[in-house]
């Protein structure tokens, strides 16, 4: 909408953004927002609240956050989220290079309303150790200050209530406000062989070394508990799991304010399934099962009503499907020859569809698309319908080079 506004339309913008500036002050528009509750994708009797706010406010977060990130310069290595160059691979990796072959406590600790809490108090005072200052101290001070929402459902409106805690949900700026946070957990003066590794809210601490490891990691959770109430953050013990990676779960707990941690054989890690011996069979068996759903989709495609072309069928497997392997494809040289064999499958099983193959066809050559396959072959290649499929395994099928 603001890219059409026209030369009129942009000079008001600009001087809006500058006067904002300036004055180191928001309009109260920009602090307001509309809660729109949606269902959760997997629990659908739980609602998650997507939070609408003023595109003339984003527009002025991203321009603010260009300078705050210029200011602050690069975060701890150990804040992987929302930072250039790095993602939740580089996290899990730094975790897997950690259990390198010898035994590890890893501890998996759980926020409760991380960023509906966080103190804008805490916030202002870690930019103002990171030398901010000016007027962009006062405008991010300003930013988190006397904000407002309301819930819209179903063509009804609530209240404004005002919001005392927590980061705007929505903002551009937030994410890396909420990471600035999160390296002050990271930079903690940890024992030797004791890492914090953070992506967004989901912390992952990590022990190694000789000597009691349990009592390092204790003296680690209460260094982190202390920190989380200094800077408005709740650690939700209930949630947070515990788990040895080549070795066995011991039995006494681990505890986070007074309450024991659960220890677990398997924990489900920025979408990947972690195991005590690091053999990703669980990581296999869910990937087996969210593949599975969306091949039947694939198939599905194929039917005559649907029209699937070829370059459709294939964009489809591109990005619903190899892009769940590809997540992955980290801790897949862990897996035994067997389950590469699965693997293999997988992609054949694909390929037989896109191309309109029967299930026992050999793909020696698929990749030249010279297999077996029936008639209408060809035309899937030429982005025509496919035609509906007759006979079974006994049909008679020409070559694609031939049809």
């Amino acid at each position: 909408m603001l890219a059409h506004a026209g030369p009129a339309g942009d000079a008001a913008l600009l001087a809006t953004l500058n006067a904002s500036w300036l004055a180191g002050h928001l309009p109260p528009a920009w602090k307001e927002a509309d809660i729109q509750p949606i269902p959760k994708p997997r629990e659908p009797t739980k609602l998650r609240p997507i939070s609408l706010i003023s595109c003339t406010a984003k527009t002025a977060e991203i321009m603010v956050l260009s300078q705050l990130q210029w200011r602050v310069g690069a975060l701890h290595p150990h804040v992987f989220s929302l930072t250039r160059g790095v993602g939740p691979a580089d996290s899990l990796l730094t975790l897997l290079t950690q259990a390198n072959n010898c035994p590890i406590v890893t501890v998996f600790l759980d926020f409760e309303k991380a960023f509906e809490l966080t103190s804008p108090h805490a916030i202002h005072a870690t930019l103002a150790r990171k030398g901010i200052r000016g007027r962009l101290l006062a405008w991010l001070e300003d930013y988190l200050q006397h904000r407002r929402a309301r819930v819209k459902f179903q063509g009804h409106k609530s209240r404004y209530k005002e919001l005392e805690n927590g980061t705007p949900q929505g903002g551009t700026l937030s994410p890396f406000l909420f990471n600035l946070l999160m390296e002050e957990l990271v930079a903690l003066p940890f024992q030797a062989g004791t890492v914090l590794l953070s992506y967004a809210d989901d912390l992952a601490l990590v022990v190694t070394g000789r000597g009691d490891r349990l009592c390092k990691t204790q003296r680690a959770l209460d260094l982190i508990t202390a920190k989380c109430e200094e800077l408005g953050l709740k650690i939700s013990a209930q949630k947070s799991r515990a788990m040895t990676i080549r070795a066995a779960n011991p039995a006494c707990q681990l505890r986070v304010q007074g309450i024991g941690l659960a220890w677990t054989d398997s924990y489900l890690y920025l979408g990947v399934w972690l195991d005590r011996r690091l053999s990703f069979t669980a990581q296999l068996d869910y990937l087996r099962e969210r593949t599975q759903a969306r091949l039947n989709v694939m198939r599905a495609m194929t039917r005559l009503n649907a029209g699937a072309t070829f370059s459709v069928l294939r964009l489809y497997y591109v990005q619903a499907v190899r892009s769940l392997v590809d997540y992955c494809a980290l801790v897949l040289i862990a897996l035994s020859p067997s389950q590469q064999e699965w693997l293999e499958m997988l992609q054949n099983n694909a390929m037989r569809t896109m191309l309109g193959a029967p299930r026992w066809s050999s793909l020696r050559n698929a990749e030249r698309h010279q297999i077996g396959a029936p008639r209408h072959q060809g035309a899937v290649h030429r982005g025509q319908r496919l035609p509906p499929r007759r006979g079974g395994r006994g049909a008679e099928e020409t070559p694609a080079g031939h049809a």
